[in-house]
Formats: structure tokens, sequence, C-alpha cells
């Protein structure tokens, strides 16, 4: 307010003129100072404000990777036995890895090209930049798969591309992608599905390859039963040095080396093998043992 010098009377601080003797009114000059004096502690005390909103919101909006820090290494101590700090960590990163992947879209899926007589679909998948880099193999950007008509209509219908969502799973500090599908979940296993088409072949997605000589290599393809068909036989060399390329859309396979059907044309006893941490190949005796993976 401004107090006139004549009359001492308060007047507010809109006014120029005293309300009481018509005296001119200034601004009282100490109250200005002080206002003056103590403006840059109203600043300091706004932008403290300001810095603490900002933390709060950087609470909020931690990052997945400061996330699972903060869940391996929860303190053993408010525990009572080993086992139920393990459980608990357990469910913890579970709960972490499905609110992170499985109900937030991981990236989107879009059909390639579609083979209505075969049932063939082929499908391109671009993952968001946050999701690819938590793995260390590259994910794969493309995959083929059967399908059939009423489904590739249901999963896509007049829709070029669809969010895709993630079941993640971590062992031994690596992640894995148990299931990748669509939000009204038509497709199961895009990911790893029981099997996988390259071309003409069908190449079984098994859990963990046999380590057999050569001609026990081709008795168990002979005599496997997977996925409900069972005319299943090992893959020639053309066929694993294709399977080799697109590791990536399999599951599970050994840094070793693999058979093939191929005989050495110079000695019937000689096999060619493919190295699968590499993708050189060569030829070995059929009397090694060494890994296979059936296709049909």
């Amino acid at each position: 307010m401004k107090v006139c010098k004549e009359c001492q009377f308060e007047n507010i601080d809109e006014a120029n003129y005293c309300a009481e003797c018509g005296e001119k009114v200034e601004k009282d000059s100490v109250l200005f100072l002080i206002s003056i004096i103590l403006l840059p502690f109203f600043l300091v005390i706004l932008l403290s404000y300001n810095k603490t909103s900002e933390e709060v919101l950087k609470i909020e909006e931690i990052p997945f990777k400061e996330k699972l820090s903060i869940v391996l290494n929860k303190p053993k101590g408010k525990f009572e036995t080993t086992k139920d700090w393990k459980n608990s960590k357990k469910n913890s990163l579970d709960e972490l890895l499905f609110t992170s992947f499985a109900k937030k879209p991981v990236g989107k899926i879009s059909i390639d090209s579609y083979d209505a007589d075969t049932e063939n679909i082929k499908l391109n998948i671009i993952y968001n930049k946050s999701f690819k880099t938590l793995f260390e193999k590259e994910l794969p950007k493309k995959i083929e798969i059967s399908l059939s008509r009423e489904m590739a209509k249901e999963m896509f219908g007049q829709k070029e591309s669809r969010d895709i969502f993630a079941l993640v799973s971590m062992e031994k500090s690596i992640f894995k992608v148990n299931n990748i599908y669509t939000e009204n979940r038509v497709i199961s296993y895009i990911f790893y599905s029981d099997t996988i088409l390259l071309g003409n072949i069908e190449v079984a997605n098994t859990r963990k390859d046999k380590k057999l000589n050569w001609q026990n290599a081709q008795n168990y393809c002979k005599a496997l039963t997977y996925n409900r068909k069972s005319d299943w036989r090992i893959p020639n060399k053309e066929e694993l040095q294709k399977i080799y390329k697109n590791r990536s859309q399999l599951r599970y396979f050994e840094n070793s080396y693999y058979w093939s059907s191929t005989t050495n044309s110079n000695d019937s006893y000689d096999a060619c093998v493919v190295y699968f941490n590499g993708g050189y190949s060569g030829y070995s005796t059929k009397d090694d043992n060494y890994y296979v993976r059936c296709v049909r």
C-alpha cells in the first residue's frame, strides 16, 4: 500500500493521489527496498520447488535398467531366510518384466506377404529402440510362419500394422523373449514358434539338440515325432547353412558343430558339418558326435 506523507493515510497500491487529502502519493521506498531484497529469496524457493517437482517426475519415470538394478540389488537383510529373499527377487523381477513389456507395446508387426494356398505368412517386425537394446543378439526383423486365413484376417483385418507385446524372462543376466503377440493375442509364440519356415523347409524349433554320431543323428530325425509331424530328417549342407544364417529366428542352438546329411563325395566315411559359432563348414568322420537339428 501507499502511505501519504502529508496525512499518513494508507492508500491502495494503485492510487496515484491520496484519497484523504488529495496529495500525490508514492510507494513507500522502504517497503519497495525490502521487496527488492527479498525477491532473490523468493526466486530461490520457486526454483527449488520446480527442481523438487522435476525430481518427483524423474522418480515416476525411472528407466527400466534402473528399476532392474533396484530389483536385483534388493537388500537381503530384510528377509528371514535366503529362500524368502530369492523368491521376493524373482517375484519382483517377473512383475517388472511383465509390466514393462507385456502391458506396453515393444514394437510394431506388419504383413510382408501371405500365400492363401499354403497359408504361409511373412511378417515384418520393428522394435522400440529401448527394447531391442536389452538383447545381446539382434532380434529377428522378419519371420515366416504358418497361419490360417481366418487368423490372419482376425490379426490384421484392415490394419496395416499392429502393436506387439512381449513376455520376457531373464536367465543368468540374459534377457530372452518367450512370446510376442498382438493386443488381441491371435498369434502366440511368433518369436519362438514350435517350427520355423525357411523357404521350402520347416525347421524344428526344439528346446535342446541331441549330440550324436552321424548315423544315430539320421535315425533320431527319422524316428522323431514333433509338433504332430513325423517326417523329419537331417538337413543337407545348403539347408544347414540357411538355418545358420537365420538362427536368430530359432532358439537354443549350441555354439558347436551340427551335422548335415551331405556325404563327402571323395570319402563316404565323412559328412559335412557347419560350425554354429562362425558359419564355416567342413567334413568330419561320421563316427564323431555332433549336434543335430531336424527339418522336413
